[in-house]
């Protein structure tokens, strides 16, 4: 098992609790850039995809904070509530 991607993960996670807030500034402009960049770049069937991939996480967001938002013994079992959501 490699464990590289999760000593980076460690290593940003520190490093952004170190960040000054010029530096947060900076690092969010090089993402925004960056993700401008990447999106400039993709074609109509790499954009649907995209598209359609967020589109349902929103949808199983949404659909997980009406079920954990709640009261499980008001409303019965929790399998209950995801059929009744969808």
């Amino acid at each position: 098992m490699d464990v590289r991607p999760l000593r980076d993960t460690l290593r940003k996670c520190r490093n952004r609790e170190n960040e000054t807030p010029d530096q947060w500034q900076q690092r969010l402009e090089r993402d925004r850039m960056s993700k401008r960049i990447k999106r400039a770049s993709e074609n109509a069937q790499q954009r649907e995809k995209r598209l359609n991939i967020q589109n349902k996480l929103g949808k199983n967001n949404l659909l997980f904070r009406k079920v954990l938002g709640s009261s499980l013994p008001e409303n019965g079992p929790l399998d209950d509530q995801i059929l009744r959501l969808l």
